[in-house]
């Protein structure tokens, strides 16, 4: 099981292009974009200022160690120049990650569709009718061992089922009589 305050690849995505979009000194607007377009189950404090700022800072070091083994200036003391083009490349790395995760995530669902289709095949043609009869026997018998450990031996009980002749329709503020041919009358308002 992942990591829950580990950032996914479509969050840090989310993350370094609003900070592409708006800047580093607009922590409000970053933190704003990822609250609309990022995890929706996370809590609204995951997403604050501090957080994002403080996360963004550890993608630039993580994207230059991946890159060179050599880390960005602090505080953006690099020139504005050189810190954009570094923005922008994060940018572009993540969104590299980003479509290889929905490549990767395309190919489990189309391999889940075969299967499922293969499955169907199967059905139609009658494969697998030994192996329905066999799992249905297997569960009424385990029904009749859960009546039977109950103490409810026999079948299981049904309720009466009411019979549709004997309804009588009931209208609103009238009274409704019963013809000896079982037809039914309207009455007088009651």
């Amino acid at each position: 099981m992942a990591d829950a305050s580990a950032w996914s690849t479509k969050e840090n995505l989310v993350l370094a292009s609003a900070v592409e979009k708006y800047g580093e000194d607009n922590w409000l607007q970053v933190s704003r974009a990822l609250k609309a377009h990022g995890n929706s189950k996370r809590p609204n404090s995951f997403y604050s200022n501090k957080r994002t700022a403080a996360h963004f800072k550890e993608l630039l070091v993580a994207g230059e160690d991946a890159k060179n083994g050599k880390r960005p200036k602090p505080g953006g003391s690099s020139s504005g120049l050189s810190r954009k083009k570094e923005i922008s490349k994060t940018v572009d790395r993540l969104r590299q990650e980003r479509i290889k995760d929905l490549r990767s995530n395309i190919v489990g669902r189309e391999r889940q569709i075969r299967e499922l289709k293969l499955d169907i095949l199967k059905v139609k043609l009658g494969l697998v009718d030994d192996i329905i009869m066999q799992q249905r026997s297997a569960v009424s018998e385990e029904g009749k061992r859960k009546r039977v450990d109950s103490g409810t031996v026999g079948p299981p009980t049904k309720k009466p089922r009411r019979d549709s002749q004997n309804k009588v329709p009931e209208r609103a503020g009238a009274t409704v009589r019963r013809s000896t041919s079982g037809s039914v009358g309207g009455g007088g308002v009651a």
